[in-house]
């Protein structure tokens, strides 16, 4: 008898938290879209001050910003962290830049 009472207390427990993490991984990706967001925003500051912007990443990072506001959170990250390898590849290039002279055939 203490056996059966034992598996239906587990059983229960199991079922509340399997019905329990759906919400907290609703909560976790949207934290995870709004850190992205802000490493985003953080590279695309860099890359303005290094003037090394690419001219469509703002507004990718406006569309980021809009899909997290409308809890379309995978697509928020997707984007956002679109944003943050251009903003990278961007420096790189005016990195690579910097120093080359015109090549007069």
């Amino acid at each position: 008898m203490k056996k059966i009472a034992l598996v239906a207390v587990c059983a229960l427990t199991l079922g509340g938290c399997a019905h329990m993490s759906p919400q907290g991984g609703a909560v976790s990706q949207s934290a995870v879209a709004q850190q992205t967001l802000k490493q985003a925003d953080m590279a695309v500051k860099k890359a303005r001050a290094d003037g090394a912007l690419w001219l469509h990443v703002p507004h990718e990072l406006a569309l980021a910003h809009k899909d997290a506001a409308q809890g379309h959170n995978a697509e928020a990250i997707k984007a956002a962290n679109e944003v943050i390898a251009k903003c990278r590849v961007a420096e790189q290039q005016a990195a690579s830049n910097a120093h080359n002279s015109p090549y007069y055939h």
